[in-house]
């Protein structure tokens, strides 16, 4: 079916006539009902909206609030986040490799069991973000060695070298089958790491 425009009675010709394109319905103190869809190419103006709006909000002043949102994923840049609540991030297990592979792009919460094939060659990021800063936290699970080799990082497929600066200026030790924790910052896109360990937790 084609388009149509709204009849209108146009009183100085006494005639039914088709609204003419651009000029504008005045339905004040009216209401629309029963509509299955809007298609709009410009910009659809209210005072408020009721019931879920669904699809993409976009544009420099696009705003989305309400008491809970099951998802919201930026594109851009979120600012003045405030949280008041349970904070929850989903962690991301590391494939056992002698050089595991860690894409930034997942989030900044990493396992790796070590306890069959260790890092003993050396570690490898990819997608780390440029001009921000950016910290991860890997728990490493360790078997019966300790060998992992932190000296030996490449980044975004560059070649593996010494980029981490390890607090108090030596790698971490650590003991055998205890779990240890490496936090890695980085605000020069991989360039340079700054590195530091919580290790052998026990129960006392």
């Amino acid at each position: 079916m084609a388009d149509r425009y709204p009849l209108i009675a146009n009183s100085s010709t006494d005639q039914i006539q088709e609204l003419a394109s651009g000029d504008n319905i005045d339905l004040t103190g009216n209401n629309i009902v029963g509509v299955v869809g809007v298609n709009a190419s410009g910009i659809i103006t209210a005072t408020s909206f009721v019931g879920d709006v669904t699809g993409n909000a976009s544009g420099t002043s696009a705003t989305v609030t309400g008491a809970a949102q099951a998802s919201i994923t930026s594109v851009g840049t979120l600012t003045a986040v405030s949280i008041d609540g349970q904070y929850k991030q989903a962690f991301d297990a590391l494939t056992p490799a002698t050089t595991p592979a860690i894409d930034c792009s997942l989030g900044n919460y990493f396992t790796l069991d070590a306890s069959s094939t260790y890092p003993s060659v050396g570690w490898s990021f990819t997608n780390v973000p440029a001009s921000v800063v950016y910290s991860c936290i890997i728990k490493v699970t360790t078997g019966g060695s300790t060998t992992i080799n932190w000296n030996n990082v490449d980044v975004n497929g560059g070649s593996g070298t010494n980029k981490i600066k390890w607090n108090g200026g030596a790698v971490p030790g650590f003991t055998a089958g205890t779990p240890l924790y490496i936090i890695l910052t980085t605000d020069d896109t991989g360039a340079t790491w700054q590195g530091t360990s919580l290790i052998d937790f026990a129960v006392v």
